[in-house]
């Protein structure tokens, strides 16, 4: 089983989780210690080369190498050693590590990303469009191949993104960089009437794993990651866009001048 996973730090990246087996999880086992407080890697981590594929098997081409990249995502996790496995259908975890046996709180874990470009967001949303039915889970999309709940979710994100890009529902926006006096422009949404309301029923479906950012959780209604969401696939959809289109222009340009060039080659033949 592979479970897909989505989380957004300055930008979108999927993660996964793999099925697992009890007697593979070194290092776990026994008595419950005390956390040492330094992230470690994810204890069933998928491997961004194995998302990259389970991809391609869907009829996705994720066209730029896969790099070895890590992200630090905060997680449900037991007795600060033991992730809670997003579905009971990845493995089960030692019984000292179950629920009421074991202290539950949140750590930083080490997973394996795959960044995702505005360019990639069409080619997924119509992998996507193609799951089952929603569990408590998540939705399955192939045979061993789970949508996690905070995947959903940011589907869900994309669709509203989509809709207020195809209604021009958007407008320049100068952003100021944290302690630094470094300005950049960029495209926003522009929420108003339906499309708050839109905004502050999807704030409240949150994953709450996906409303923790550097250790604190962000209150419902209030959560700035989904401002985030929502600008960075306005803002990267625009550029890409734009970008897309400057190449075509660029091509067509070359094309003239080839065309120009064979026109005058064949004039100096002439002559």
């Amino acid at each position: 089983m592979l479970a897909l996973h989505c989380a957004f730090s300055e930008g979108l990246f999927l993660w996964g989780e793999r099925s697992f087996a009890r007697s593979g999880l070194k290092g776990i086992r026994g008595r419950p210690r005390a956390d040492s407080g330094k992230p470690a890697i994810h204890l069933w981590d998928a491997g961004a080369d194995s998302i990259a594929q389970a991809l391609s098997d869907l009829g996705f081409k994720y066209d730029r190498p896969v790099q070895a990249e890590k992200a630090e995502i905060t997680l449900p996790t037991y007795a600060g050693k033991c992730p809670v496995p997003s579905s009971p259908l990845l493995g089960e975890i030692p019984p000292a590590y179950s629920a009421g046996k074991a202290p539950l709180g949140m750590k930083g874990w080490l997973v394996s990303q795959l960044p995702v470009g505005a360019g990639d967001l069409f080619g997924l949303a119509a992998i996507f469009s193609r799951a089952g039915a929603p569990t408590p889970e998540g939705r399955l999309l192939a045979p061993g191949v789970m949508m996690a709940l905070d995947l959903c979710f940011a589907a869900e994100c994309w669709r509203f993104a989509r809709s207020l890009l195809e209604r021009g529902r958007f407008l320049p926006y100068i952003s100021v960089s944290s302690g630094s006096e470094a300005y950049e422009p960029v495209w926003r949404p522009l929420l108003a009437g339906g499309d708050a309301e839109r905004f502050a029923r999807l704030a409240r479906l949150m994953p709450p794993a996906m409303r923790f950012r550097c250790g604190e959780m962000i209150p419902e209604g209030r959560d700035p990651t989904l401002s985030g969401i929502l600008s960075a696939m306005i803002d990267g959809f625009v550029r890409w866009s734009w970008n897309k289109e400057r190449r075509v222009a660029q091509e067509d340009v070359g094309a003239c001048h080839s065309r120009l060039a064979r026109v005058i080659a064949m004039g100096n033949g002439a002559t």
